[in-house]
Formats: structure tokens, C-alpha cells, sequence
């Protein structure tokens, strides 16, 4: 048993079908510099997270550059993450995505196959990046979260970890990643198979910690958040007057 174990973690650190991912990673690793990545916890000190195994990564997602972040925040790890199809449309773009691990889901319907895909990597002690918005999401309001990255970390019983950023006001300035507390999706409804109304229920609960991430986030930054355009309006307008 004990030799199947190693023998699995081994499966995990050298797999060459991962090669691309791989190489990706390294590729990745310059923009350490560009990001200079800062994680807190919701009280606002210093978060050192390191990631063990499986776990549903629930950031929201403000801008295009965010998948990159993520995979400089775990870049000791291969990071899977759901990708838009309208982002995998052509066979160069479907290749080096899906070498790179992104599972393509259509968002305009419910993607069982995509689900499908997402449990498998989970049930292989992988992490996988669930944005919770669906897609990009400039405004600094978190808005309505979909219920997706909930239900895989209910599937397959493993952590679902919020997070929460938002665009820097200057490149130069460093990235801030406000780390919410881990959720064990089956342990807080008390179910091993979590029904529907769970799941929006569950849903509910880490749109409400993003939410307390989101506060911590604009405190340390000054109210640095993107604004919404009908903030952005109303200032202008107050300008004006």
C-alpha cells in the first residue's frame, strides 16, 4: 500500500503528458516580478498559503491577467483551470489551452462534460481555478456568483478556497490577494451528497465571505477597487456641479 502511494505521488511530480503545463509554469515564473504577489487573510495579516492536494480555487476575476496570477501564486503546482469557449475557438488556441490545463465550458448552458472533466482532475489530487463571476467581472462589485465551483468541491469533498482581488491602479504596484477561510462544502450542510438548494445556499455563503475579503481588500488599498461605471458617472457628474 505503501509502495502504491509513492508510486502515485510520483504520478503526480512526473507526468509528460503534463509537459506543456510544465513548461508553461517556467514560462510563467519572470511575472513573479510583475505581479510581486501580497496574500492576507481577512484580518489583514500576512497569509502564507500553501496548497496540499485537491481544492476548488475561487477567486473572482477582474481582469484577463488573473489566470496568470493564480498560477504564480501555486506556481509549485499544476494549476487546472475552466476557460471560456469563446477563448478556445480555434484548433492552435484549443491545443495549447488544453496543454496549459484548461478545461473548456460553455457558459451559455449547464456543461456536464465540463463538471465531468473538472471532478476528474479534482479526484486526481489536482487544484483546479473556478472563477465564481463566470467570466470577467471589471466592476469591483462581486455581482451575482455562479454555483459551479461550489458544486465541484461538493462532488468531489474537497476545500473550496475564496479569494479576492482587484486591478491595480498602477503596474508598478504590487498585486493583492485577500485569502478568505477555506470552506468544506459537505461538512457546513451536513450532507455528503448536498442537494440544490444546498449548493445556492453554499453559494450564498462564499459570495458573503468574498464580500468580507472585498472590504478587507479596499481598506488596505485605499478604496483601490475598480469602480462600477455608474460610480464612475456619478463622480463625474458631481465633478461637473
Amino acid at each position: 500500500m505503501r509502495f502504491r502511494e509513492i508510486l502515485k505521488r510520483a504520478g503526480l511530480i512526473f507526468d509528460v503528458r503534463r509537459f506543456p503545463m510544465d513548461v508553461g509554469r517556467i514560462c510563467c515564473l519572470p511575472l513573479q516580478l510583475f505581479f510581486r504577489l501580497k496574500t492576507v487573510d481577512t484580518d489583514g495579516k500576512k497569509k502564507k498559503l500553501f496548497l496540499r492536494g485537491a481544492a476548488v480555487i475561487a477567486p473572482n476575476h477582474p481582469g484577463f491577467m488573473d489566470p496568470l496570477a493564480v498560477i504564480c501564486m501555486f506556481w509549485y503546482r499544476r494549476v487546472f483551470a475552466f476557460a471560456g469557449e469563446s477563448l478556445m475557438n480555434t484548433p492552435l488556441k484549443n491545443l495549447l489551452l488544453r496543454g496549459m490545463g484548461c478545461i473548456k465550458v460553455d457558459r451559455t448552458r449547464y456543461d456536464i462534460e465540463a463538471i465531468r472533466k473538472g471532478k476528474s482532475v479534482l479526484d486526481k489530487g489536482r487544484p483546479l481555478t473556478v472563477f465564481v463571476q463566470g467570466g470577467i467581472h471589471r466592476d469591483s462589485s462581486l455581482g451575482e456568483l455562479k454555483s459551479g465551483a461550489v458544486l465541484l468541491a461538493a462532488q468531489a469533498g474537497v476545500p473550496l478556497i475564496p479569494m479576492y482581488s482587484g486591478r491595480r491602479k498602477h503596474w508598478y504596484e504590487r498585486r493583492l490577494y485577500v485569502i478568505g477561510d477555506s470552506f468544506d462544502c459537505c461538512e457546513r450542510c451536513g450532507k455528503s451528497r448536498p442537494g440544490f438548494a444546498d449548493i445556492e445556499k453554499m453559494t450564498a455563503e462564499v459570495h458573503d465571505e468574498l464580500e468580507k475579503c472585498r472590504e478587507v481588500y479596499e481598506r488596505l488599498t485605499g478604496g483601490t477597487a475598480v469602480k462600477s461605471e455608474e460610480k464612475k458617472a456619478a463622480e463625474r457628474e458631481e465633478t461637473v456641479k
